[in-house]
């Protein structure tokens, strides 16, 4: 969600197109997503709440791999159409 936000910028651009700082309301709002995101994590008053826990060093370095493919579909799809 937060990395594929990226891709939703331009109908005609991709990502890599476009510098990231074009769009400050959209950084203030992943930047913010993700401070949220932490907090609910991290914040031992919120894990009973939403039923989290503290992810490990490992399960933060999965998720980062797995964003990645979010970045380069676009570019996959636009390919495949061509």
């Amino acid at each position: 969600g937060m990395v594929w936000v990226f891709n939703c910028r331009s109908e005609r651009k991709d990502v890599f197109a476009l510098p990231p700082w074009t769009n400050k309301p959209l950084i203030v709002a992943v930047i913010s997503s993700f401070l949220l995101m932490l907090a609910v994590i991290y914040i031992p008053l919120f894990q009973p709440w939403f039923h989290t826990m503290p992810l490990t060093l490992g399960e933060w370095g999965l998720i980062a791999l797995l964003s990645v493919p979010a970045l380069f579909i676009p570019k996959l799809v636009h390919a495949i159409k061509k």
